[in-house]
């Protein structure tokens, strides 16, 4: 698809491809995140000894400690990744469409909600880690294991929580989600009068998003996306079957895109299907 930047100077929209700066974040933080547990090893440890210490016990007290020393480099790395997704989002779109904002300060409207959604998400990665070890923790000490061996199986099945598919999802949904976010607020910053759902064009896309492929809506309208609204692709006020894992991006529409009439319409607020 061939877009115009507020230069006039043609731009290739890739369906499927993130800028490469969103891309780096990706990598960064899919690194981070597979290091988290490494970066506890010692913390583990010393809970399971504390813990065999203490004759009267409490094997939950010891999932609740350890779960919130996950919790705590957990929400970390997910805040991280979306602070530097806002960022790069907003200088890949200020770069790819030759845009005059200051791309390296993100507005506070852009980080609205996200807080919320992101004390969810780690919940969720908590509460599974926490099912996983709770029913285990006693049987390994019963069977003999060492603190060694105990806390590299605490490692491996927190790992496993977080295998390749889950490490994925997390950067897809989390960072990709905060790369539009900031794409949204580049789009906000400039000439732009409206803004236009690209999908991905491939068998992995939902059929919502297929089908608001190509769907235009003023810039600080909400895109109709299958049985809700989204400002943008990933807004974590949508609903999860909507954002996890959404691969599509939303691209700047200037009035030199549209014809006269179309243009007329999108500021009155109006949706356009072209």
């Amino acid at each position: 698809m061939i877009k115009r930047s507020s230069t006039g100077k043609p731009v290739v929209v890739h369906k499927v491809e993130d800028a490469p700066e969103v891309e780096s974040v990706m990598r960064s933080f899919r690194r981070q995140l597979r290091d988290v547990f490494d970066d506890l090893r010692s913390e583990i440890e010393q809970t399971v000894r504390d813990a065999v210490a203490d004759p009267e016990g409490d094997w939950q007290a010891v999932v609740d400690k350890l779960a919130r020393a996950y919790r705590d480099a957990i929400l970390s790395t997910f805040l991280s990744g979306i602070g530097d997704g806002l960022t790069a989002g907003r200088r890949a779109t200020a770069r790819r469409y030759g845009m005059a904002i200051d791309f390296d300060i993100t507005p506070e409207s852009a980080i609205e909600n996200v807080d919320e959604y992101v004390e969810r998400v780690t919940d969720e990665v908590i509460d599974t880690i926490g099912g996983r070890l709770g029913p285990r923790l006693r049987d390994w000490f019963e069977n003999g294991l060492s603190y060694d061996e105990v806390a590299e199986r605490i490692q491996q099945e927190s790992r496993d929580v977080l295998g390749e598919y889950a490490l994925e999802r997390h950067a897809r949904t989390l960072v990709h989600g905060a790369a539009e976010r900031g794409n949204q607020s580049a789009i906000e910053d400039s000439s732009a009068i409206g803004k236009e759902w690209i999908a991905t064009d491939d068998n992995r896309t939902r059929l919502t998003h297929r089908r608001a492929d190509g769907q235009i809506v003023p810039v600080e309208g909400q895109f109709d996306v299958g049985q809700t609204d989204l400002f943008h692709p990933g807004d974590p006020t949508g609903p999860p079957g909507e954002i996890v894992n959404c691969r599509c991006t939303c691209v700047p529409v200037f009035e030199s895109d549209l014809t006269e009439e179309q243009a007329r319409r999108l500021k009155r607020g109006e949706r356009l299907y072209l």
